[in-house]
């Protein structure tokens, strides 16, 4: 750690502070607002804030998947490089706006200073860069890591895209120069990050972001297992790399290119590196016997749900993914477990910008149809109040509810086959009215081929979603352009929504924020 000030220089503890640490937990006290707002007490701010992402900011994001990035590296650099800091201090606040969710105005001011402190990160690094020479590199890849991770938690995937190209050549180039062993390990926990960036941003952008996966196409496409795992960290790379694999051949240039539509002999080779992947790890945990149980889950969940779409194709029709009732059933499990175990953590944390559990239990909800199941998975999204990046889950659980209730309705299911293929959904586009707090929602069907029962059916369903009375349907909307995210809405998101066909067109620009509100202005 360098020189500069310690958290233990910060003032008493007041109001705001644990009698414990003296973290600034931000309950909304007068005192609090004025702390926040007030530039003559920006050391006290940047102290407290600080200490806060030390003690709960990296231990609730660490809590799923351990990354000695957080824990070590990024604080050992926040004294020396202006650009850790603000960024840190930046995914400090924003960490406390959660946390004084219950008073608007406070934790408008902690946005407030989120904004201003992303600001100076990125004029900071710009600098940095600017200035720098061979010896800076570690200190740019390090500052440009956690000033991507800010925009992937702001939902800015394609400046994250710019930070996230920049930080791959500086790495291959560095990795071609710099042999020395002191420097290796740094260098390959760099890579490990940079790769679990590209998963948590796929994972967590729209369809409209295009945000590239990975930086050799062969590699992405035919990653190569090790021979065998020493460490959870091992088992960890090694499969961030098959799960980087399977989202690049789902990418639409990849699929494009495909001769085989069906991508068999690519999904082939990426089922047996899972399961190769699979098995190795069952080894490693008979020997590891610090692995904890959390991380384990974690890992599991995110095996299964790269497995699925292995097994029936990124493309098709809804039906597939009845075949995949007992690999989701497992998923769901191992969530269950995993739920659990947080709630025994008095620690557990509600915010992390890693891989968590909230992306594949959404994706469950969506595409299992066994009722049973699904609600469980409903029920996890819905236990605990999360944030991981810009999932947040009580907002998902919402629009994942209104995706079962859609399909269902009208219907008796008793088992996943009892929804025929032209009551499902494919796909969901949101627009966020965040002055509103509303989320207007499209659903898209399925484009199935219809019989004329069938068609009358449908047009029915349709008709009695679209014609519900919305609340406060008159209001004039805001469009944010920059924060137009699904997984970005909170529970306190009223839901307009509107179910439309797949292959409908919308306009000029399907699936944009305009053709999203041309839907609910007709």
């Amino acid at each position: 750690m360098n020189n500069g000030p310690h958290v233990g220089d910060a003032p008493p503890p007041d109001a705001n502070c644990s009698a414990d640490d003296g973290a600034y937990t931000g309950n909304g006290t007068t005192l609090a607002r004025v702390i926040v707002s007030d530039p003559a007490l920006q050391d006290v701010v940047e102290n407290r804030l600080f200490h806060f992402f030390r003690l709960e900011t990296v231990a609730s994001t660490n809590n799923l998947l351990d990354s000695r990035f957080w824990h070590t590296v990024v604080l050992q650099l926040y004294y020396a490089e202006p650009a850790v800091k603000h960024a840190v201090l930046a995914l400090s606040s924003t960490h406390q706006v959660r946390e004084a969710a219950g008073d608007t105005e406070l934790a408008l001011r902690h946005q407030d200073y989120a904004d201003r402190q992303y600001s100076k990160a990125l004029a900071a690094l710009q600098s940095l860069i600017a200035q720098s020479n061979d010896e800076d590199v570690e200190s740019i890849l390090v500052a440009s890591s956690v000033v991507l991770t800010l925009e992937n938690v702001r939902g800015n995937y394609e400046a994250g895209k710019v930070h996230a190209e920049a930080g791959r050549r500086i790495l291959a180039y560095h990795s071609q120069r710099d042999d020395r062993r002191s420097r290796r390990s740094e260098v390959k926990e760099l890579k490990q990050l940079f790769r679990r960036l590209d998963v948590a941003a796929d994972s967590f952008s729209d369809s409209r972001t295009g945000y590239p996966i990975g930086d050799e196409a062969v590699y992405c496409a035919y990653p190569t297992p090790t021979d065998h795992f020493n460490s959870l960290d091992d088992a960890r790379s090694s499969l961030i790399d098959l799960i980087r694999g399977t989202q690049f051949i789902a990418c639409d240039a990849v699929w494009n290119a495909s001769l085989d539509k069906s991508q068999a002999q690519e999904r082939a080779h990426l089922l047996g590196c899972l399961q190769d992947w699979n098995d190795r790890f069952s080894t490693m945990l008979t020997v590891e016997a610090r692995a904890l149980k959390a991380q384990i889950l974690t890992l599991r969940i995110w095996y299964l749900v790269s497995k699925a779409p292995m097994v029936v194709g990124w493309k098709g029709g809804e039906l597939r993914w009845d075949a995949l009732t007992d690999l989701f059933n497992e998923l769901v499990s191992c969530g269950e477990q995993l739920l659990a175990g947080l709630a025994m953590k008095a620690t557990a944390g509600s915010f992390g910008f890693d891989l968590g559990y909230i992306a594949p239990i959404f994706f469950t909800v969506e595409r299992c149809r066994d009722p049973v199941i699904r609600r469980r998975a409903l029920s996890i999204l819905k236990a605990e109040v999360r944030q991981e990046g810009v999932w947040e889950s009580s907002g998902a659980a919402k629009v994942a509810e209104r995706w079962m209730l859609i399909e269902e309705a009208g219907l008796e299911v008793k088992v996943a086959n009892d929804i025929p293929e032209w009551h499902r959904l494919q796909y969901v586009d949101v627009a966020l009215e965040t002055p509103l707090k509303r989320a207007l929602v499209v659903f898209k069907l399925s484009p199935a081929d219809l019989l004329d029962h069938e068609k009358l059916a449908r047009d029915r369903l349709m008709a009695s979603e679209n014609g519900r009375q919305v609340e406060d349907a008159g209001l004039p909307r805001t469009m944010v352009p920059s924060r137009l995210r699904l997984t970005s809405m909170s529970g306190h998101h009223r839901i307009e929504h509107r179910v439309v066909v797949a292959e409908s067109t919308m306009g000029p620009e399907p699936n944009s924020v305009q053709a999203i509100h041309a839907l609910f202005d007709c």
